[in-house]
């Protein structure tokens, strides 16, 4: 019995001694690395909280360029996004059947609304639908 009970105590005193990972918390852990001149230069971040980084976010002169997401967790990015100098998203890719290549791209206006939107639907490596969109709303649409 007192054996139990040492080994009980021991137990908790290790698990309140080690620090509980941000997953665990409920919390999702970010990992920010820096250039030389100490500005952001990548942002990591785990956004389902299963302990693997899904979306990556690069920065150039403390500016958004770039983002690779992936959507789905399956471990491979299925998501690209480029920006404007001012931060605003100029184009988006993605990999809708997960083949590794974009084949659905999507272009954004300046105030981040979607304008034009083309897709392989048949993922044969060619634009087969077109949206088009004014002030994000489509407008129409063209297949081939």
């Amino acid at each position: 019995m007192a054996a139990d009970r040492t080994l009980r105590l021991l137990a908790t005193t290790l698990l309140l001694a080690c620090p509980t990972p941000a997953w665990a918390q409920g919390r999702t852990p970010v990992v920010l690395e820096y250039d030389d001149q100490e500005q952001l230069k990548l942002k990591k971040v785990d956004t389902n909280g299963d302990g693997v980084h899904d979306e990556f976010v690069h920065y150039e002169g403390g500016k958004t360029k770039r983002a690779e997401r992936d959507d789905d967790h399956d471990g491979k990015v299925d998501v690209w996004i480029h920006f404007r100098p001012d931060g605003s998203r100029a184009r988006q890719e993605r990999d809708t059947n997960g083949d590794g290549r974009a084949d659905q791209w999507i272009e954004f206006d300046p105030a981040d609304q979607p304008a034009l939107q083309k897709e392989d639907r048949n993922h044969d490596g060619r634009t087969d639908a077109t949206i088009t969109y004014r002030a994000g709303i489509p407008v129409a649409e063209e297949h081939d």
